[in-house]
């Protein structure tokens, strides 16, 4: 499957958050925008969902009840290589911002957020797949015909003295 379907610009995303509240303006943010949003409470669930579809991009919050969304990167990214991971966080540190991105996070955005926020990150994952999409396409068009693309010559030469 592709890293992105052409879909326009609407992402599929997993909200992975234990508090309701937080959970559902997340999915309302996202879906007035056009994306498909799945949202669940814990790990478990988020994991379940992960090995049934294909998510572009997840927003998970770094503590989920008793269980550490820092530790449910490595298994989400595990289930979906290509997804794109944002941490949110009330207990912002550069600690755990560090350890986020080292097991494979995108972005890391501390709580209180605004949908702006949200929004631009969103934007930037977008970004990026549009860019990891061209990329690909041009990797095939080289493997298909080489041939059709210039070849590198080096520099003319200059006479010597």
């Amino acid at each position: 499957m592709s890293m992105v379907q052409s879909r326009g610009s609407t992402l599929a995303i997993l909200i992975v958050n234990d508090e309701a509240n937080i959970r559902k303006m997340l999915s309302v943010c996202l879906e007035t925008e056009g994306h498909r949003v799945t949202a669940v409470g814990n790990p478990e669930e988020a994991l379940a969902e992960a090995s049934r579809r294909s998510f572009d991009v997840a927003f998970v919050d770094l503590r989920l009840g008793v269980a550490s969304g820092i530790d449910l990167i490595p298994a989400l990214l595990n289930t979906s290589p290509w997804l794109r991971i944002i941490v949110i966080t009330a207990y912002a540190s550069i600690d755990t911002a560090v350890d986020a991105v080292k097991r494979g996070a995108t972005d890391y955005i501390p709580k209180p957020f605004t949908p702006a926020q949200i929004k631009l990150a969103v934007h930037k994952v977008f970004e990026m797949r549009s860019l990891e999409q061209k990329v690909a396409s041009l990797r095939e068009d080289l493997g298909r015909s080489p041939s059709a693309w210039p070849a590198r010559r080096p520099p003319p030469m200059r006479p010597s003295c």
